[in-house]
């Protein structure tokens, strides 16, 4: 059997979660696209700790605290900046504009990356991005396009599991195997711990 390696980023989509009232249950919307993706980063977020006794490390545990990470893109649509970053529309002079006052939208970010084995679809259950960064070059002999680069931090959000709540991050899935269902359903919807991806 060849050994496993992953490569390449693709297929990026986002899902608003809306919250659910009176005790329901939230919902996530339809993904959609987020076209261009060029790279994306994670960092781990927790503390550590170590133990020691009898002059050995006795006991050792980390914490999860989600991720931090980043989102290069080629360019983030209006979609995107109205559904996600509370960017609004003025229908009297047509303008788009970003108010000081928007708080940004709770997502789910799903995501593909190729591998030499099986393709791999991963998703992370409840992210906030920040503000855009990004800069604007002038053209010069040769054309390179320029990037925005989105900030985002991803933590936990609880799901019903085997009759039991958990707080899941992230998941993932495979077009092989037991996960195929989740995998051909991934970018429809949001596939979630504990339900059934073909919605039976």
């Amino acid at each position: 059997m060849a050994n496993l390696v992953r490569f390449g980023l693709k297929n990026v989509h986002y899902a608003v979660f809306t919250e659910g009232s009176s005790g329901a249950a939230g919902t996530y919307g339809t993904p959609k696209p987020l076209i261009g993706a060029v790279q994306m980063t994670t960092t781990p977020e927790g503390d550590s700790y170590t133990f020691y006794a009898d002059d050995v490390a006795f006991y050792a545990t980390e914490t999860n605290a989600g991720y931090s990470g980043t989102l290069q893109l080629a360019a983030v649509n209006d979609d995107f900046l109205k559904d996600v970053l509370a960017y609004e529309s003025d229908t009297t002079s047509g303008l788009t504009f970003e108010a000081s006052d928007a708080v940004p939208k709770s997502v789910a970010l799903l995501f593909e990356v190729s591998g030499n084995v099986e393709q791999q679809a991963g998703v992370f259950y409840n992210v906030t991005f920040s503000r855009m960064e990004g800069e604007n070059n002038t053209k010069a002999d040769t054309t390179e396009p320029d990037t925005v680069t989105l900030n985002f931090t991803a933590i936990g959000r609880n799901f019903t599991v085997n009759a039991k709540t958990r707080n899941v991050v992230r998941a993932h899935c495979t077009n092989s195997g037991d996960s195929h269902d989740a995998y051909d359903n991934f970018f429809t919807k949001v596939v979630c711990p504990g339900t059934d991806p073909t919605g039976a």
